[in-house]
């Protein structure tokens, strides 16, 4: 057999193994959400907003509008107990959602209603992701500086609580960030950071 058609024949080998396996992730990922919602059923209390909040944060990017259902019932839920960790994540999964339907005012909100609770229960790794991401709506709007500060308030929660990978993360958008901008606003912001931290 010629050198080419074993080529041939070869990529095309690795192509349907590919497509097999993002098919059983797709298969596996339904799979996990109807487990999630049989197990519903029967779930009360803050097992039930737990339930919740994954069927949210399952669905929040593939099929906001669902992820929002979720994350809905599980803060009504998460209040009426005054479960705060449940209506931390229920907020944040919200504000994730709102942000993949394009709905960015409402998601500004839920996140920052989000980090305000966190930060009040001491849940500082989520105050700072929710940080990042308040950050990462003004980034869209094209508000630079708001989109900064939001960025360095979550970088200063992360230091203080030694998270290096939530660092990392921080200073590599701001990084990336200021490499891809054409604008001269990243000049001035240089010495802004340093000041900062």
């Amino acid at each position: 057999m010629p050198l080419r058609q074993r080529n041939i024949i070869r990529y095309a080998s690795i192509l349907a193994v590919i497509l097999e396996v993002v098919a059983f992730a797709g298969l596996a990922q339904d799979s996990k959400i109807d487990s999630l919602k049989n197990l519903l059923t029967a779930a009360k209390d803050t097992t039930e907003i737990r339930i919740l909040n994954q069927l949210s944060e399952s669905l929040r990017r593939k099929k906001p509008l669902d992820g929002i259902s979720y994350g809905e019932q599980a803060l009504a839920k998460a209040e009426k107990m005054a479960f705060k960790p449940g209506m931390v994540l229920a907020l944040h999964n919200l504000g994730v959602a709102h942000g993949f339907n394009n709905d960015y005012p409402r998601a500004l909100d839920y996140f920052l209603r989000s980090a305000e609770l966190a930060e009040q229960d001491k849940l500082f790794k989520s105050a700072a992701n929710d940080y990042t991401n308040i950050g990462s709506v003004y980034s869209v709007q094209g508000d630079a500086q708001k989109w900064l500060e939001d960025y360095l308030r979550a970088l200063k929660i992360y230091e203080r609580i030694g998270d290096k990978k939530g660092m990392g993360s921080v200073l590599y958008g701001i990084g990336n960030s200021m490499l891809s901008e054409k604008n001269t606003i990243w000049h001035s912001k240089l010495f802004q950071i340093d000041s900062i931290l």
